[in-house]
């Protein structure tokens, strides 16, 4: 084989080494792409709210319910509205009001049957402030009204007795019982500052 021959080797063994190389590169897969790192998922666990211990209103109700078996209808009161200012709506305490407020009432009517108009007057006025609780079906506006009206004209009278009898002190005592249950009453008002000016005149 002369020198062209063996040129022509080389040059044919050269050119195939050549195009296996090519095929290996065109065949080797991509490099990766580069990942970015995931951050972790926060998770957010939800906050349970602690149980509320439910409301016990017998406290409230058995302090109002002993201030009632002394004769305490205003405190009694008072106890009630405040715990229902607190837990309004709450089933036991308006019916211990709407009890207490009844009772009230009913004591009134026999004070008033007594011919005790100052205490029947108040108990009476207690129950129309707050006769929003009592429910209108088991007592009358209007009933209460008459009967305040009544005490307050029977109260009247006694103290104008007793200033015409000169027992103006004892005047004074009865305008001022019609004063807690009718303060709007500027006649008696007017009544109880003229015989107070009269007997401090008196004791000069």
């Amino acid at each position: 084989m002369g020198r062209r021959g063996m040129a022509l080797v080389l040059y044919i063994t050269l050119g195939l080494l050549f195009m296996s190389s090519c095929a290996v590169i065109k065949k080797s897969p991509p490099l990766p792409k580069p990942v970015k790192p995931v951050r972790p998922v926060r998770i957010v666990r939800p906050v349970i709210p602690a149980t509320v211990p439910e409301y016990d209103p017998s406290p409230a109700i058995n302090e109002a319910k002993d201030q009632m078996t002394h004769g305490e209808y205003e405190k009694a009161a008072s106890l009630y509205k405040s715990a229902l200012s607190l837990h309004p709506g709450n089933k036991k305490l308006l019916s211990g009001y709407r009890e207490a407020l009844l009772n009230a009432s009913a004591d009134a009517d026999i004070s008033f049957g007594r011919g005790d108009f100052g205490k029947a007057g108040g108990l009476y006025f207690l129950v129309a402030r707050n006769y929003k609780y009592t429910r209108p079906a088991a007592l009358k506006s209007w009933y209460l009204k008459k009967r305040i009206r009544d005490c307050s004209e029977a109260l009247t009278q006694k103290g104008l007795a007793n200033y015409r009898q000169g027992k103006i002190e004892e005047a004074i005592v009865s305008w001022d019982e019609v004063l807690k249950f009718d303060p709007g009453n500027a006649e008696i008002k007017k009544a109880a500052e003229t015989a107070r000016l009269q007997l401090k005149n008196l004791s000069k």
